[in-house]
């Protein structure tokens, strides 16, 4: 198996913009047209990839993050206020009658959160609409905010993986998001929904990975979504999953709905 992993965006670009592509590669990353790759050159898709895709996350809340946010907003527990001994400020009535609750308190019960963390397998193949796409990734990462206003916090890794025609393969992953982090859509957009993200960033990974074969050049691979081959591959690296989703296990499922597959797959492990 050839592969990496980058513990962030940064670090997966500098990989991309410091490498020599490799003998026997063309530049397709490069040379890939905008039907294609919907950028215009690789230069378009690394600012997106640097600085976020506005409209691809507009798509994004609008394919039911959006909704998802908002619902979680309406049913968010509020914080309780009442009367104690201690708080941070004065209760006046009950100090005036000589109560002893005569401070107002509004403190929360802390308790430790669960981690999981999930994998996102981005690759697909080249006849998947763009479309189809950004509504599987948005159910996804509205499963994700379910999931942390409940009191989960996720690890995101972004993952991609292919084979040659040789049944040689290759992956890169990539943390692009830390449990410690709140849920950024316009960091993860591109990332997750973009075709060049595929057809240039993963393309460049292949052109300057060294000692990938030259198999690879051809069709640059096809894609691996068998999750027993994910996981292996995964592991690999040294990247363990709870869950690991692609386009095809989101299927037409709602926000809610890759929620409860998430949840499932924990309990079944």
């Amino acid at each position: 198996m050839y592969g990496k992993y980058f513990k962030s965006i940064t670090e997966f670009s500098a990989f991309l913009n410091n490498g020599t592509t490799q003998e026997g590669f063309e530049e397709q990353s490069r040379l890939g047209s905008h039907k294609f790759t919907g950028t215009k050159s690789y230069e378009e898709a690394e600012n997106l990839l640097m600085y976020g895709a506005k409209e691809l996350q507009k798509r994004i809340e609008a394919a039911g993050v959006g909704r998802v946010r908002a619902q979680i907003k309406k049913t968010a527990p509020q914080r309780k206020i009442f009367a104690n001994v201690v708080g941070a400020a004065a209760h006046v009535p009950n100090y005036i009658a000589g109560l002893p609750c005569a401070m107002i308190d509004a403190r929360k019960k802390r308790v430790p959160a669960k981690v999981l963390t999930l994998a996102w397998n981005c690759t697909v193949n080249g006849d998947v609409s763009t479309d189809k796409i950004v509504n599987a990734s948005a159910s996804f990462l509205g499963a994700v905010l379910i999931l942390e206003a409940s009191g989960v916090r996720c690890n995101v890794v972004l993952c991609e993986m292919s084979e040659s025609h040789n049944d040689e393969e290759e992956t890169f992953a990539v943390l692009i998001k830390d449990s410690r982090q709140h849920l950024d859509t316009l960091k993860c957009a591109y990332t997750m929904a973009h075709p060049s993200m595929l057809r240039r960033h993963l393309f460049r990974f292949m052109e300057v990975f060294e000692g990938l074969p030259v198999s690879f050049a051809c069709g640059y691979g096809r894609s691996i979504h068998s999750e027993d081959v994910e996981r292996r591959l995964l592991n690999e690296l040294q990247v363990k999953p709870d869950v690991i989703m692609n386009i095809s296990r989101v299927g037409s499922r709602t926000p809610e709905q890759v929620c409860e597959y998430i949840l499932n797959e924990c309990g079944r492990k």
